[in-house]
């Protein structure tokens, strides 16, 4: 009997799936709901991974050891994960994002979305598409509701040590030194080098194409328009 029909389509699925997840659980990985999960034929996990209800992944994605990815989250095609890292509810990973080892990303935040980019037509706005990715390296933590968007061509970047606090923004094809933190609501337009050791305080607002030296400071509230040149303490309204 073959395959006719969307519903058809859908019984053939699901025996697909019930395969697929029987296979996952005898290679050690704990589907709390194998039911509810959904994984690609190809998808590779590595030892101890546990994975909560209503969680889906996408084509050629990479599971490492020790990863737990909470209810509702979306892991998309050509993701990788590294050891131990720890998801929250709801986190959505667009396709081809590189997450390192023992990174923690809060709940609802959003990495790999397509950035603000747009071409001004005669009556209209037309998409610029963005065709890169995100890094996040080792040891970064993402607070809940961040989003990170991927490069327009390249990478987005966090580098080791990287920690932002809820509702921050990184715009596309920024490069975030190591061990940089920033504050809640923060906004980094596109194409900004933070340097390594800044401490960025909440609601900073950070225009395009600038840089800022490490060791930097910048107290909360303050927009800055202008490259920092200088490791210093600063403040701006």
């Amino acid at each position: 009997m073959g395959v006719n029909t969307q519903f058809d389509l859908s019984i053939a699925e699901g025996i697909s799936q019930n395969l697929i997840r029987k296979k996952t659980l005898r290679k050690g990985v704990k589907l709390i709901d194998p039911n509810t999960t959904f994984i690609n034929y190809d998808t590779k996990f590595g030892k101890d991974v546990i994975i909560h209800p209503n969680v889906v992944f996408g084509k050629n994605v990479i599971i490492e050891k020790g990863t737990k990815i909470n209810s509702g989250s979306f892991i998309g095609d050509e993701v990788f994960i590294g050891e131990g890292t720890y998801l929250y509810p709801n986190v959505c990973l667009y396709h081809s994002i590189k997450i390192g080892k023992k990174n923690i990303i809060h709940a609802n935040s959003v990495i790999g979305s397509d950035g603000l980019g747009f071409a001004k037509a005669e009556n209209s706005w037309e998409k610029i598409e963005h065709l890169g990715s995100v890094e996040l390296k080792d040891n970064v933590e993402v607070g809940a509701s961040c989003t990170i968007d991927r490069a327009s061509l390249g990478i987005t970047v966090l580098n080791y040590g990287v920690k932002l606090d809820n509702q921050v923004h990184i715009a596309h094809n920024c490069n975030i030194g190591k061990n940089t933190i920033i504050g809640a609501k923060t906004a980094i337009a596109g194409s900004t080098v933070i340097g390594e050791d800044c401490l960025i305080g909440g609601g900073c607002g950070i225009v395009d194409n600038i840089k800022i030296e490490n060791g930097v400071r910048i107290n909360p509230m303050s927009y800055v328009t202008r490259s920092i040149k200088k490791p210093g303490i600063y403040s701006g309204g």
